[in-house]
């Protein structure tokens, strides 16, 4: 079976969250790009093409958030299984903390992994996202995302990964 191309992947992403607002009232769809071009941009830095790191931004929020698809619906769409598995690990749980989320990626995540959510967390904190946001909500975002890349720096570096994340910064 064909592997989706990236711009079938956004009009699935786009599909599945239309209507859909993050907390600053923006498009959920927006943040998925963005988070893409991140990653997108960070690879370039290191002189890397990874196509389907760039579909797992676009995806990172499809279950978790998205109508009408599941993992079934992503594999029958011809979306390989390891890149599933890794939108899975991104999909915080019923019921788990975001402590148990981040120590949950950490410890299954690969690199690919890593650097979505390091890049989802830092598209979080743009200071025009934050800017929008009552001053509690800010800060509560700032100080979980700082503690969540901490973690996810630590898990990258105990990995063995041996390029510096430098762009995507929070």
């Amino acid at each position: 079976m064909r592997h989706p191309e990236l711009q079938e992947t956004g009009m699935l992403v786009r599909a599945a969250l239309d209507g859909m607002y993050d907390k600053s009232g923006l498009p959920l769809f927006d943040h998925c790009w963005r988070v893409s071009e991140l990653i997108e941009r960070q690879l370039q830095e290191w002189g890397r093409e990874d196509e389907g790191c760039e579909h797992l931004g676009l995806l990172h929020d499809i279950l978790e958030d998205g109508r009408d698809v599941d993992e079934s619906t992503l594999l029958d769409m011809g979306y390989p299984r390891d890149l599933v598995i890794r939108v899975q690990c991104l999909t915080i749980r019923e019921g788990w903390s975001y402590k148990t989320y981040i120590e949950n990626i950490c410890s299954l995540g690969d690199w690919q992994t890593i650097l979505t959510k390091i890049a989802d967390n830092a598209d979080n904190t743009e200071p025009w996202r934050l800017a929008s946001l009552d001053r509690r909500t800010r800060i509560s975002f700032i100080e979980r995302y700082k503690w969540a890349r901490e973690q996810l720096l630590l898990a990258w570096s105990e990995r063995g990964f041996r390029a510096e994340i430098g762009e995507i910064t929070i």
